[in-house]
């Protein structure tokens, strides 16, 4: 017979004080949607924080990816991590098991990024050092609240993994954009022109400029964007030496409503 978990905040309450909640029934609750903030504040505070057990570790991760973790829960997580002091002294101690299980809370939208600029900046100065882990970095640049600020000092990182990230963001102002437009990073797949020729928000001057690229998986972006404009397509139609990207400009005219197709 399958165990019913507690549905309501009290209950979650009752059987955490009697004891009778194992690690794989709190770990069902973080995984429902359902669970509401109050209830995931009482989980985390019931967590020993001197304890880095496995399954706290699951129950830090999942905490800390839920969408309903409440703001104060989040700061006391940042806080438990030393984030700030070990940016500070000892930046190789990010790369720890719980400063990995609960990164995800430098992304969460309840996250107040504002609050921690020290932070930011001094992971700024050590993620220039390409032999450091930019895991946080990566979380901060994917939270959806990122200030523009932010993003503008990401944009000039020296880890090409970082661009990408920002040339990718939908809040990345369109200069930024322009000048990642040239960007190939250091690898095909953290090259930051990819990510702009992909970006709704890159200005279609830009669009244009990148669509003859001497790179064939560029243009074919470029033809895909339901952000160029139609003459750029009909150009690349006509004059595109790539089969693939003629065919992705056909298609997005096809989808914009530019042009039909009728049998025969």
């Amino acid at each position: 017979m399958k165990k019913r978990l507690p549905k309501t905040v009290k209950e979650i309450q009752v059987q955490i004080a009697l004891g009778s909640l194992d690690p794989i029934d709190i770990m069902s609750l973080l995984k429902s949607k359902k669970t509401s903030s109050e209830a995931i504040e009482i989980i985390y505070k019931s967590i020993k924080e001197d304890t880095i057990a496995w399954e706290n570790l699951q129950q830090y991760k999942l905490i800390a990816k839920h969408l309903n973790t409440p703001a104060t829960v989040l700061t006391s997580m940042f806080h438990r991590g030393k984030f700030i002091e070990n940016i500070i002294e000892d930046p190789e101690a990010l790369e720890g098991e719980y400063v990995d299980a609960i990164s995800p809370i430098l992304s969460h939208p309840s996250f107040p990024i504002t609050r921690f600029e020290k932070f930011f900046y001094a992971l700024m100065h050590y993620t220039h050092q390409q032999h450091l882990d930019y895991t946080c970095m990566v979380k901060i640049i994917e939270n959806p609240n990122i200030p523009i600020k932010f993003l503008e000092e990401a944009a000039q990182n020296k880890n090409a993994a970082v661009r990408t990230l920002v040339a990718a963001h939908p809040k990345t102002p369109p200069e930024i954009l322009e000048v990642l437009s040239t960007d190939k990073g250091h690898y095909r797949w953290t090259a930051p022109q990819m990510e702009v020729a992909t970006n709704s928000h890159t200005p279609q001057h830009v669009l244009t400029i990148m669509s003859t690229s001497s790179r064939v998986v560029i243009r074919q972006k470029i033809a895909a964007n339901l952000q160029t404009p139609i003459n750029t397509l009909k150009t690349m139609i006509t004059n595109d030496r790539s089969p693939n990207a003629r065919r992705s400009a056909l298609y997005n005219l096809f989808k914009r409503g530019k042009i039909t197709f009728t049998e025969e």
